[in-house]
């Protein structure tokens, strides 16, 4: 079933609305809104879970930060994120809670319905408007110029309880997608665990391992420390005149194993790198958060957030990569319990590891191989369908409150007569799908 579209349109004037509904205006948001920065709270009047004494909500640039006994709204409120990358982030609150000086506050009034604002300002992207500069910022006097379309109030609220059922059953697709994402991430580990701990027979004799969090390891394997089997290099940052963000040097990483996450915007490059990792190396992260890895492509120069560690004669790489995926969780547990969460050289080379033979090393590394790959295969499948449902949630609300379609005469009918009919049946059958193969998988 398609929608209905309304009887007539005309240009609305303004850009990212184009055409809307003959009957309905354009107005500034500040004929409508009242709007102010938040207050700053000291962090010793947050708690992070409710109490009996902390009950209101305390509102930060993305959403809440934790709770609080003081509250500086009487009732619905919206927060919107005014600095930071994710400014602009919007959150509708029916209740009293503490908006913070991260965010901005919004009232409604007049004629406009609370909801219809919330999804209004959704499709409007205020991210978009923020100024783009070392920190982006939006301001009141941004938010209130902007321009959005209203129809009757009758019809907005129409608008928002429609959106309200609709994207309320898109959600709850997107959060059964999430939940088989982490049973697969929990089943990827188990195989590994259970392979580089245990081997790949299940019918082999066991021995004591003489370690508690081991337990029993397969006679033959052999338990010693890192140190034995591989070389830890711990990273060192170069002099700060010596990296920049041209291609004139070895791409540098200064914390963080995870390349997707450490330079967003520009890479780093050092032209004088003190410490470097080597192509294969497993590259660790040993500063919070402990645990990040990745193996190098590359040589990279390495700051002192990472250590490369490198495989010996005694040792498959491929094998050490998939080790340090259980060995982490050990450094993870040593790290949490300092001041600071990091882990050292020491500790690192330390590190009680299980050790079988070069040969079946190889074996462990090529069963992983394929195992995670299928496993990483169906992560990605849900990861993508996620988006696409995000995506058509956010095309859904944009095509309400603009008016390109009219869901007023459709309020009773269910979802799957709707535009996200073709998504809930792809997700539906996948989940269903993917459920058999998690137990097929490895």
């Amino acid at each position: 079933m398609k929608y209905s579209q309304y009887a007539s349109y005309k240009d609305s004037g303004v850009e990212w609305l184009g055409q809307i509904p003959a009957g309905w205006v354009t107005p500034s948001l500040k004929w409508y809104i009242s709007i102010a920065s938040g207050e700053g709270l000291s962090n010793n009047d947050i708690e992070p879970s409710i109490d009996r004494n902390n009950i209101y909500k305390v509102i930060g640039g993305n959403g809440v930060l934790g709770y609080s006994s003081k509250q500086n709204t009487i009732s619905k409120v919206f927060s919107i994120g005014r600095v930071g990358a994710l400014c602009g982030n919007i959150h509708f609150f029916n209740e009293p809670c503490w908006i913070t000086d991260n965010s901005l506050k919004v009232s409604s009034w007049r004629e406009l319905s609370d909801k219809y604002l919330y999804y209004m300002l959704l499709a409007a992207d205020l991210n978009n408007y923020a100024n783009k500069s070392a920190q982006p910022l939006i301001t009141g006097s941004q938010v209130k110029s902007l321009k959005v379309s209203y129809p009757p109030l009758q019809e907005q609220q129409a608008i928002a309880n429609y959106l309200d059922s609709a994207t309320g059953k898109i959600d709850t697709l997107i959060e059964k997608q999430q939940k088989l994402i982490e049973l697969l991430k929990e089943k990827r580990q188990a195989v590994i665990s259970t392979a580089v701990t245990r081997g790949l027979d299940p019918s082999v004799p066991m021995k004591d391992s003489g370690v508690e969090w081991l337990g029993q390891i397969p006679v033959g394997w052999a338990n010693t420390h890192l140190k034995y089997i591989a070389d830890v290099n711990m990273g060192q940052s170069p002099s700060s005149n010596t990296y920049n963000n041209e291609n004139n040097g070895i791409e540098f990483l200064q914390g963080n194993a995870d390349f997707e996450k450490i330079y967003p915007i520009a890479r780093t490059f050092s032209t004088e790198p003190k410490k470097i990792s080597k192509v294969n190396d497993v590259l660790f992260t040993v500063r919070a958060p402990v645990g990040a890895m990745n193996i190098s492509d590359k040589e990279y120069a390495i700051g002192r957030g990472l250590c490369a560690i490198s495989a010996t004669k005694y040792s498959n790489r491929f094998f050490l990569w998939h080790l340090m995926s259980v060995v982490k969780t050990e450094l993870d547990g040593i790290s949490t319990g300092s001041t600071y969460e990091a882990v050292s050289v020491e500790q690192v080379n330390n590190t009680v590891i299980m050790l079988p033979p070069l040969q079946e090393q190889q074996a462990i590394a090529n069963y992983l191989d394929s195992a995670t790959g299928k496993i990483d295969t169906l992560i990605e499948k849900q990861q993508k369908l996620i988006e696409l449902l995000k995506e058509k949630r956010t095309a859904l609300i944009s095509a309400a409150v603009t008016g390109k379609i009219k869901v007023t005469d459709d309020i009773t009918k269910p979802l799957a007569a709707d535009a996200t009919t073709g998504v809930t049946k792809i997700i539906k059958k996948t989940v269903k799908k993917n459920h058999k193969k998690i137990t097929q998988c490895a």
